[in-house]
């Protein structure tokens, strides 16, 4: 009798543990002239999530980027978009999707103890580690193909191929110049994401003359900012052709493995103090 007592109790720890893994189920609806991305989770309500797509160049795609958040709904349900090509149809090809989480510090502070400080509570296959941190990830990603006369081709969640590039950034984005005080300008999009203590965005910074025939003028990168520590992580970058953003999108980067702090006199800093204050005003 004591045995099958502790099978059954092993059973419903099991059960229990499996129960609390984290899911993210994708899919998309509509055609190439707008399209709606759809996620199902039982992450609790209030949590923000942000989604990238990306046509990959290096792929037979047209380098086409959009990115958008969301909170999840009641019913546990959120939606993104619809994203379109400056309000046009999208080319034909295949496409990546990468959904994932913000940072604990970042969500509504309601929810905050549902990840802890830094996500210990979040556990699954689609859990990982910020590179370089002890800060705890839910990410998601899929692929879906938009044919030729504009249908769109809905497999189930997979991981893409791990060559595949991840590029950021979007074709709506607006940008304001901004110039430190050691000289330097930046381009920082206006319309980014914010939230109680914090903000994602992305910078453009153009780069040094360089003598190197067909190399990068100008960088993208990816940043999310917490106000209450002053500190800041770079998500990935994608550099370009062209000063300001301009040009072919080249190679992408992965996120780096640190956190950064903020440079004095740095046109960065100047931008940080603003997005800070936006997010405050929002909170």
């Amino acid at each position: 009798m004591r045995r099958i007592f502790w099978i059954a109790l092993l059973c419903v720890v099991s059960t229990t543990a499996f129960a609390s893994d984290i899911t993210l189920d994708l899919s998309v609806t509509g055609n190439n002239q707008k399209f709606i991305l759809n996620a199902k989770t039982n992450l609790p309500p209030k949590t923000m999530l942000m989604a990238n797509v990306v046509n990959p160049m290096n792929q037979g795609g047209d380098g086409y980027v959009g990115s958008a958040s969301g909170a999840i709904k009641a019913n546990q349900i959120v939606q993104f978009g619809p994203f379109s090509k400056s309000g046009g149809r999208l080319s034909p090809g295949r496409y990546q999707v990468t959904v994932t989480t913000i940072m604990a510090a970042l969500q509504p502070r309601e929810i905050q103890s549902f990840f802890g400080a830094h996500g210990e509570g979040l556990t699954g296959r689609l859990v990982s580690f910020l590179p370089g941190t002890s800060e705890r990830l839910v990410t998601q990603k899929f692929q879906f193909t938009i044919n030729p006369d504009g249908s769109i081709n809905n497999p189930a969640p997979s991981n893409p191929p791990n060559d595949a590039q991840q590029t950021i950034g979007s074709p709506d984005d607006k940008w304001q110049k901004v110039k430190g005080n050691d000289g330097r300008e930046i381009y920082v999009m206006t319309n980014g994401r914010f939230y109680p203590t914090g903000f994602h965005t992305y910078l453009v910074a153009n780069l040094p003359e360089s003598d190197i025939v067909g190399a990068p003028q100008s960088v993208m990168h990816d940043v999310e900012g917490n106000c209450e520590t002053g500190t800041y992580h770079k998500l990935g970058s994608l550099f370009f052709a062209g000063k300001n953003r301009s040009g072919v999108a080249m190679q992408s980067l992965p996120p780096e493995e640190v956190e950064r702090k903020l440079v004095p006199n740095s046109p960065f800093e100047k931008v940080f103090g603003m997005l800070c204050k936006i997010a405050e005003v929002q909170r």
